[in-house]
């Protein structure tokens, strides 16, 4: 029910009406009016201020009194407006997290969002009314309001930097060892939400193999504390979506049985391989295959596990044969791979799945495999290609071919994670590719902070025919796309404790 209004001279009040502990209703502008004060006004046309000792109901919704009477005090600050339109404010709360308000001023439901270049945040996006987590924030995050009510939410920060190369930040300086621990921290440090992405999967992947290669039992069982129900049906991180991104999953509690050896884990990861091969295509390949180069890695990464865990050779076959099918469809003569049989673009990030993906078979299929000197010899024509395209300063380019687009580090650190598996499994071993591994990683560190986040990491992207929507995809920190391939990198680096890789 809309509250009935108080109008005196200056000053529109909302008068409040059933107030409810969870659910916004059009009281909502005063709750948030009251959590943005002291000495704040909400200029929006609809409220201006409050009256003195103003407080909400005792039975409203804890989170949002703790953030209304928070120690710190601070004052609100307005972030962004569009005059009857939306309204944003934020205010810094003791714990370092953001409140923040998305007001709509209109006469219309809107989504409102607000940007981590305005909050100099990245972070959980939490909302205050539903007390639930709603998404990771790297580049921006909101929710749909109502007209004339406001959105509370609450930024939970993993990163404080939001710029793209920082000068006073040491690149080379940062050794393997270092970031891997600072990425797999702030992996730990973040909201555990049940969606689990796929990028998060990969990271935490990465995490595993860091943890393992550095000898370190604490970051193992850390690790797989955060994941530790992931071996049944019942496990919050379920899916039973017949879609790459989502079968992918199963890769990791197929990690956590070889690590720990626990049946659980294995019985359930297969659960996933086998079920990505039913009802096959009649040229064999699973039925997720798409021809979107990213599936190059996520139908390959899920199968060559599935062959790490139990020995059987079909899953290696069938990941070799995905890839090799792939290739056939979207390699070109230069070696790199389009986005898609109609997405004529050479996307660094898309390159980058194939890259890694072929990487990771190539690991364990075994040499004298029927299909290991054909799946090589695409690998080795890819690396060639990327080692010719490289810029001068180490990274690759959100267009890998044209070197005005903007360097971008998720595919830089995937690149440089190829060619490491290549030298440190023998496959590579002309010095053009192993200086070219090292000036990847320093121009990668010159992008990485020391909260364990990377900055310039193209937001997900999908297949479109015209170049320029490649170009202008946001450029945003902390995402797990990033995250995951930089800690892949950092991990394959220490194989040999870097001193048997130096030039």
């Amino acid at each position: 029910m809309r509250p009935s209004l108080l109008l005196l001279p200056g000053l529109t009040l909302f008068i409040l009406s059933n107030c409810s502990p969870k659910i916004p209703s059009p009281h909502s502008m005063e709750v948030a009016l009251w959590c943005m004060k002291p000495g704040t006004e909400l200029s929006s046309g609809s409220v201006t201020r409050l009256p003195k000792g103003w407080e909400p109901p005792a039975s409203f919704n804890a989170e949002i009194i703790a953030a209304g009477r928070d120690s710190l005090k601070s004052p609100a600050y307005r972030v962004r407006q569009e005059k009857g339109v939306y309204d944003i404010w934020a205010r810094d709360l003791s714990d370092g997290s953001k409140l923040v308000a998305l007001v709509n001023t209109s006469d219309e439901e809107r989504e409102i969002e607000v940007m981590v270049q305005d909050l100099r945040v990245a972070g959980t996006l939490h909302d205050l009314w539903t007390q639930e987590d709603i998404k990771e924030m790297t580049w921006a995050g909101g929710t749909l309001v109502k007209p004339h009510e406001a959105a509370l939410m609450k930024v939970i920060p993993f990163s404080t930097y939001t710029t793209a190369v920082r000068e006073d930040v040491p690149g080379p300086d940062y050794s393997p060892e270092e970031v891997c621990i600072a990425f797999s921290n702030n992996l730990l440090s973040r909201r555990i939400t049940p969606a689990l992405h796929y990028a998060e999967v990969c990271t935490a992947l990465g995490a595993l193999w860091a943890a393992q290669q550095m000898d370190d039992e604490e970051l193992y069982e850390k690790v797989k504390s955060r994941y530790s129900d992931f071996h049944s049906p019942e496990s919050r991180f379920h899916s039973d979506r017949d879609h790459v991104d989502m079968t992918m999953r199963g890769s990791l509690p197929l990690e956590l049985y070889m690590m720990s050896q626990d049946e659980r884990f294995l019985e359930y990861g297969l659960s996933y391989a086998d079920k990505q091969w039913e009802d096959p295509r009649p040229d064999g390949l699973s039925k997720e295959s798409r021809f979107w180069i990213d599936d190059m890695f996520m139908i390959s990464i899920l199968q060559i596990q599935a062959y790490r865990a139990t020995g059987d050779e079909k899953y290696a076959t069938r990941a070799a044969n995905t890839l090799i099918a792939y290739c056939q469809k979207l390699q070109r003569p230069n070696g790199l791979f389009f986005h898609g049989v109609d997405y004529h673009h050479f996307w660094g990030r898309g390159n980058g799945w194939v890259a890694v993906g072929m990487s990771e078979v190539l690991k364990s299929l075994p040499a004298d495999h029927a299909l290991h000197d054909s799946l090589f010899f695409h690998y080795e024509k890819m690396m060639n290609a990327l080692v010719a395209f490289q810029d001068s300063n180490g990274m690759w380019h959100q267009i890998i071919d044209d070197e005005s687009s903007w360097e971008e580090s998720s595919c830089t650190a995937m690149f440089g994670y190829a060619l490491a598996c290549g030298l440190t499994s023998g496959y590579l071993d002309d010095p053009t590719y192993r200086d070219a591994m090292h000036r990847a990683w320093e121009g990668l560190t010159r992008y990485l902070n020391p909260d364990g986040t990377v900055r310039e990491v193209c937001m997900g992207t999908g297949q479109e025919t015209d170049v320029q929507y490649y170009l202008d995809r946001p450029r945003i920190i902390g995402d797990y796309h990033g995250q995951a391939p930089v800690l892949w990198f950092a991990q394959e680096l220490m194989t040999h404790q870097m001193g048997q890789l130096a030039p």
